[in-house]
């Protein structure tokens, strides 16, 4: 029986069980009022002295006992209903718990299990990446891509938001990131562009005019795509991009994004992807990552950035900062690198010295 089912049951019962507990009552009540009336006729019999007015008073006070007696046996009988109707609820309570605490079983059962795949599919990935790596150090004898100095130029970050549903929080992420850089030591040398309610025009357009070094996304994903906005001022289920569409638009422009990063649920699946000779980083979420965590995130990730420390650094620092606060997501945001690429290396921003 479905726990739906149960609780009509026990509602239908809890109904019969307040009816019967009333019937009780007014019963018990009659009784009361039927002995109090025959212990007044038997009151009057004894004060008068005429023997046919005693004799009609002895007569009324039988009749008012034996209604009495049948107020008191209805009473009774409703009695043994209440009781039989808590003994049910009672039944039925029991396995209504045990029903809810069988699907709540099933909930967590099918979550684990999800969970588990997920992580499996990820381990899976991650031993292909190192098998490539360890082939190709092999090769190539550990030759890795060698990373310039951070140009004298503007740390240029593309934000593009969309959520489509209207259930994400991603304006207050815009604000504390915006707080992260202006707070930290070389605020002077970020450039900051927001595209709120992104569409795919708005992505071609940002990369091209833009030319960031750094695209981050948040709003909805899965393993395989991002959700950006259509063109459309009603809420609406928004518009896929797939992973390797999205890397064709990247790699599109002359200068494409050195970092990636996916600020969204279960992004790391698309990452191996993305990341390759044209965008050596790339960062995203293993799995459903809630609205405080990834805001958190962000902002401690763009801090260290801002304050002259390196990807890898930057991330782990991000990761630490969630782990400190006491979220448990703070192993979801997931660093991802071309085979030639360290991220310890890549430092995104520093200011020029004087003198």
């Amino acid at each position: 029986m479905s726990i739906q089912q149960y609780l009509r049951d026990l509602e239908n019962l809890r109904k019969k069980h307040v009816d019967a507990e009333k019937k009780v009552a007014e019963h018990r009540a009659k009784e009361s009022k039927k002995r109090t009336e025959a212990h007044k006729a038997e009151a009057a019999a004894f004060k008068t002295s005429s023997a046919s007015t005693q004799k009609a008073r002895l007569a009324e006070k039988e009749r008012r006992l034996r209604d009495a007696q049948r107020a008191a046996k209805e009473a009774s009988k409703w009695e043994s209903k209440v009781a039989e109707y808590s003994k049910k609820e009672n039944d039925l309570q029991k396995k209504l718990v045990r029903e809810q605490a069988k699907e709540a079983s099933k909930a967590e059962k099918k979550h684990n299990q999800e969970y588990k795949r997920e992580m499996r599919r990820l381990q899976a990935t991650q031993r292909d990446v190192e098998s490539r790596l360890k082939n190709t150090e092999t090769d190539i004898q550990s030759v890795m891509r060698t990373f310039p100095s951070a140009k004298q130029e503007k740390l240029r970050i593309l934000i593009l938001t969309a959520n489509p549903s209207g259930n994400l929080r991603t304006e207050r992420e815009q604000k504390r990131i915006s707080q992260a850089v202006r707070n930290a030591l070389h605020r002077d040398w970020i450039e900051i562009k927001y595209l709120p309610a992104a569409t795919v025009g708005d992505l071609f357009d940002g990369l091209s005019q833009f030319s960031p070094h750094v695209l981050h996304f948040s709003g909805h994903s899965n393993d395989f795509s991002i959700l950006l906005e259509t063109d459309s001022d009603l809420q609406n289920g928004g518009y896929k991009v797939n992973a390797g569409a999205l890397k064709r638009a990247l790699v599109a422009v002359d200068n494409p994004p050195a970092v990636v990063v996916l600020n969204s649920c279960k992004s790391a699946g698309q990452l191996a992807e993305i990341v390759g000779d044209e965008i050596p980083f790339a960062i995203g979420m293993l799995d459903s990552v809630g609205d405080e965590n990834a805001i958190n995130f962000a902002a401690q990730f763009y801090a260290s950035i801002a304050n002259g420390q390196s990807l890898g650094s930057s991330v782990a620092a991000a990761q630490a900062f969630l782990h400190m606060a006491g979220f448990q997501d703070s192993e979801l945001p997931s660093l991802e690198h071309a085979i030639d690429a360290d991220p310890k290396t890549l430092f995104l921003v520093k200011a020029p010295t004087i003198g």
